[in-house]
C-alpha cells in the first residue's frame, strides 16, 4: 500500500477576498469582536502594507464596502497553509478601483508589535512583493 501525501491546500484568485467568520477575539477590556478574515495568498487581491520600514499593514480588498478610515479593525490574516493570526489594525486610507483591474480597498496599519504576525508577514513577502505605499498614507485621520 503506497503511503498518501497531503495536498496543499492552493488558494484561488477567484475566491471572495474577505469574509467574515463566527470566531471571535477579545479586545482589551473583555469586549468580543467578530474579526474580519483576511486571506493573503500569492494571487489573492488583498496583500501586505510595506513602506521604507518594512511590513507594516495589510490592504483589505472588498466590494462589501469599506470600513471607515480611522476605525479600529481586528483581523484574521490568513496565509498559504492555512496558518493565520489576528493583528489589531487602524483603517489608514481607502484605494479607489481604477476601470476593473483591482478592487476597492482599505490600507490596515498594524497598531501593535506581534513577534508571530511579523515572522508569517516576513515570510510570506518573500514569495509576493507587498504594495509599497508612503508612510505619510498610514497616518489615519
Amino acid at each position: 500500500m503506497k503511503p498518501t501525501a497531503k495536498k496543499q491546500a492552493t488558494p484561488s484568485s477567484t475566491a471572495t477576498p474577505v469574509e467574515r467568520t463566527p470566531a471571535r477575539a477579545a479586545r482589551a477590556g473583555g469586549e468580543q469582536v467578530e474579526p474580519t478574515v483576511i486571506p493573503v495568498a500569492p494571487h489573492s487581491h488583498s496583500n501586505l502594507l510595506a513602506t521604507s520600514r518594512g511590513i507594516v499593514g495589510v490592504l483589505l480588498a472588498t466590494n462589501e464596502g469599506l470600513p471607515e478610515v480611522g476605525s479600529k479593525q481586528v483581523v484574521r490574516l490568513v496565509f498559504p497553509g492555512d496558518e493565520s493570526v489576528l493583528a489589531d489594525t487602524v483603517v489608514a486610507f481607502h484605494r479607489k478601483p481604477r476601470s476593473g483591474e483591482r478592487w476597492p480597498a482599505a490600507g490596515l496599519r498594524f497598531t501593535l508589535p506581534d513577534e508571530r504576525r511579523n515572522s508569517l508577514v516576513t515570510r510570506f513577502a518573500r514569495f509576493r512583493e507587498p504594495t509599497f505605499v508612503p508612510a505619510e498614507l498610514l497616518t489615519a485621520s
